[in-house]
């Protein structure tokens, strides 16, 4: 009788688990009013709306209309990846460089880094406050109000490595994650990035 309970309870558990996964996919009443199928990145700022990284421009969703953002006229670069900073301004990176967009006119300025131009392949913000800008071989620090702090060299046996994504531990030490090369580490009061322990089962 224990046996058929504990069967029965088993049997219950599973069944509230799958009826808990259920979902359904739907399309997006405003999706039709996208510059472009091809999205590369989503955000939900701080407000609520939904942002869009489109092979056409940044696009911000309020659930009624679509509105589209593009540096300049001719502009003519996807956009790679997108964040919000400190102050709640939209940051979003492309091929040639990385944007900002300022809540309080909604207009759109290139942030420089350096003199050299860059693709921007990588965005976030940790706990601090700071975003962190991934770029081909070089990793960017800015503060919470958008200024410079420091930048950090990712090479892998002299050959610049490209930035695919960053995470940040409960104990804040932030990795990189390289296109193809593995992982980079970096401690809060460390000043530059090492390579992560190996995973092993």
């Amino acid at each position: 009788m224990l046996k058929l309970l504990y069967v029965f309870g088993v049997c219950l558990c599973l069944s509230s688990v799958l009826q808990a996964q259920d979902f359904t996919v739907s399309t997006l009443p405003t999706q039709g009013s996208l510059p472009s199928a091809f999205i590369h990145c989503i955000l939900q700022d701080s407000e609520g709306y939904m942002w869009y990284g489109t092979e056409s421009g940044l696009c911000r969703d309020n659930g009624y209309q679509i509105d589209v953002f593009r540096p300049s006229a001719n502009y003519s670069y996807g956009v790679n990846c997108i964040s919000e900073d400190a102050r709640g301004n939209i940051v979003f990176g492309t091929s040639d460089g990385l944007f900002k967009i300022d809540k309080s006119n909604y207009q759109s300025d290139k942030v420089e880094l350096d003199s050299a131009a860059h693709r921007i392949d990588a965005l976030f913000k940790d706990s601090a406050g700071h975003l962190w800008v991934g770029t081909e071989g070089r990793v960017y620090e800015l503060d919470e109000i958008g200024d410079f702090v420091n930048s950090y060299t990712c090479q892998v046996s002299g050959s610049p490595v490209g930035v695919a994504s960053f995470y940040q531990d409960a104990d804040e030490k932030l990795y990189v994650l390289q296109w193809g090369r593995g992982i980079l580490r970096k401690r809060k009061h460390e000043n530059s990035f090492s390579i992560g322990k190996k995973i092993t089962s």
